[in-house]
């Protein structure tokens, strides 16, 4: 398998929507927290992570900026060195270019090791493990610095035209 083609989007002018799952461990929490909601990537780039469990909140990432709405539909800029905002949609939009120039990686067992070469994300990240099944990202773990671990789980790819394409990026 090409993992370059896993990782890339598919070229459409549709909103693509992927559910998923998310486990966050802590090294002083006796159990993980749970989350589990919908990715939207619209053609432009922009990403949507809207959660649904425990509690709704949305995430938008237009460039390098994270915006937060904590259920009250307001968006409000998270602060952020940029680093954060970059790690996620470096790899959440499938730039490929830009994981080449800011990660190395390695074959693991089904997937790849993406080490980050910039000291801006070195300073918050070890690794992320990323894991591929029928020709598409699987999991994608997250092991942090402060030994924290963040697990991410997709379900299918599907296409959302129309007001419901919108919906999740509306201000």
């Amino acid at each position: 398998m090409r993992y370059a083609d896993a990782l890339a989007w598919p070229d459409k002018d549709q909103t693509a929507q992927l559910a998923f799952t998310e486990e966050r461990n802590f090294p002083f929490r006796k159990f993980p927290k749970r989350y589990a909601g919908n990715m939207f990537r619209a053609p432009n780039g922009e990403l949507a992570i809207c959660y649904e469990s425990p509690h709704a909140f949305r995430l938008v990432i237009q460039g390098d900026a994270i915006l937060l709405d904590d259920g009250d539909g307001q968006l409000r800029p998270l602060p952020t060195d940029g680093a954060d905002a970059r790690v996620v949609s470096d790899l959440l939009r499938g730039d490929l270019g830009r994981l080449r120039a800011d990660w190395t990686n390695e074959p693991i067992d089904d997937g790849l090791r993406l080490t980050p070469t910039l000291e801006s994300i070195r300073k918050e990240i070890k690794y992320i493990d990323v894991t591929f099944a029928d020709g598409r990202v699987q999991t994608v773990t997250v092991n942090q610095r402060n030994q924290a671990i963040r697990r991410y789980e997709f379900g299918a790819l599907t296409w959302l035209t129309g007001d419901t394409a919108a919906l999740p990026f509306a201000e």
